[in-house]
């Protein structure tokens, strides 16, 4: 096939790809076909030719990219990614937007369509992807040295419990999402600042976690549930407690 005249090639990219673009493998082994200078080489990673970026679940890879779109893109890369913290979202050339907190892709920054697709390919390939086991409703207020950083309604759930360990996410409605693991009576949270040992108090419906300089108080709605205070079991049954007494 000859090579496409530059007014061509540039309506092409505007239109959505009917083929999937090849980055030195055959078409059928990219997954997701969008918009021009998009695809999915592999499970769990999406590369951006445009942009000259490949990322994964956590954000742009510079790995991904050398492997993908070679050793050049991924030394541009680096230099822009150098000093900067964790990605929390990213955003593609066609307009997509990516939240890593959420494992959620939309299709533009508005966030009103969510983008089935990028969000499949992207982020089901996840080396810990969540297993929800149940979910309650509850409020949260969240604060950083005694100012207040959210107040308002709030998701809690358990997300996985596998060997040995359980995973509790608190997700605010504001976006922010904070996934606490727990080994034993030992608990902890990881998030773009750092892993941080965290402090759980058991108040009923009510529980208080701190960690560095923050402080989140979360209440389950309990209109409708019965008050289980666990008594001589451990710190890991008052987790318990608070994050699966009852889903409603």
């Amino acid at each position: 096939m000859p090579p496409l005249r530059p007014a061509v090639r540039s309506a092409v990219r505007a239109l959505p790809v009917l083929a999937a673009v090849s980055l030195g493998m055959a078409p059928a082994q990219a997954q997701l076909q969008m918009f021009g200078g998009i695809s999915s080489p592999a499970p769990g990673v999406v590369c951006d030719r445009i942009a000259m970026t490949c990322f994964n679940g956590s954000g742009p890879s510079v790995d991904l990219t050398r492997q993908h779109l070679g050793n050049s893109a991924a030394l541009r890369l680096s230099a822009s990614l150098s000093g900067r913290p964790p990605a929390s979202e990213f955003r593609l050339s066609n307009g997509a937007v990516c939240s890593v907190r959420e494992s959620t892709c939309w299709t533009d920054s508005r966030r009103k369509r969510v983008s089935d697709a990028l969000t499949r390919d992207l982020f089901a390939a996840s080396p810990n992807p969540d297993r929800e086991v149940s979910r309650s409703r509850g409020l949260c207020s969240l604060s950083q040295r005694g100012r207040a950083v959210y107040d308002g309604n709030c998701d809690l759930r358990v997300v996985s419990r596998d060997s040995g360990i359980s995973r509790y996410a608190v997700s605010t409605a504001d976006g922010r999402r904070y996934v606490f693991r727990r080994r034993g009576d030992t608990l902890e949270l990881e998030d773009a600042t750092g892993t941080w040992p965290v402090d759980f108090r058991n108040h009923g419906y009510t529980g208080l976690f701190r960690w560095s300089d923050m402080t989140l108080v979360a209440t389950r709605e309990h209109s409708l549930l019965p008050l289980a205070q666990p008594r001589a079991a451990g710190r890991g049954a008052e987790i318990d407690a608070l994050f699966s007494g009852g889903s409603n």
